[in-house]
């Protein structure tokens, strides 16, 4: 589904335009992967939600601005154009943490008790009852970064596999439906 910030929803398919304030949510058995215009892949398991806060990119301006929200699920990104332009503002947001990218992609995990982060690329910061953290520096999927609601930090190496877990997913929806839910 495609969530407006009206509230009013309507099915995501094949071919669905997905806009700034739009929360994209996957159901019970479901996927989703979308493509944003700088290239930025996003691919969603079921039971996901992830409002795509602001977009913005003008490779010819130099002008790049995403902004996202994990809210519950999990996630696998893999930068685009912005990534390139601005680095610097790209980021993602759940409610322990708060993830950025200084090149590559990430996948990431929100349940009530935390966020779990793994990437290459990527950066977590804590943000916990108000109260930042310094960033946590993720390089070539070799850790795991667990936030906790309690502002509890641990770091696990090696990593739990969330991207290998997205792969799964994305395989076993193709096999169900025969082809792939890629979205513009």
């Amino acid at each position: 589904w495609i969530q407006k910030a009206s509230g009013k929803k309507r099915k995501l398919k094949m071919g669905s335009r997905v806009f700034e304030s739009d929360t994209i949510i996957t159901g019970k058995g479901s996927y989703a992967q979308i493509r944003l215009t700088d290239g930025t892949m996003i691919k969603l398991v079921a039971n996901t939600s992830l409002l795509l806060k602001k977009f913005l990119f003008d490779k010819e301006n130099n002008e790049a601005d995403s902004k996202m929200e994990v809210e519950g699920g999990l996630a696998s990104i893999v930068a685009g154009g912005i990534s390139k332009v601005a680095p610097e503002k790209f980021s993602v947001k759940t409610p322990t943490a708060t993830i950025g990218i200084r090149g590559s992609s990430f996948s990431v995990q929100v349940k009530p008790e935390g966020t779990m982060v793994e990437g290459n690329g990527a950066f977590v910061q804590p943000t916990v009852g108000g109260i930042t953290g310094p960033p946590i520096p993720l390089e070539g999927f070799s850790s795991t970064v667990s936030v906790f609601a309690n502002g509890d930090v641990d770091v696990i190496s090696p990593p739990i596999g969330l991207k290998a877990q997205v792969d799964k997913a994305e395989e076993e929806a193709e096999e169900e439906s025969g082809d792939s839910d890629e979205e513009e």
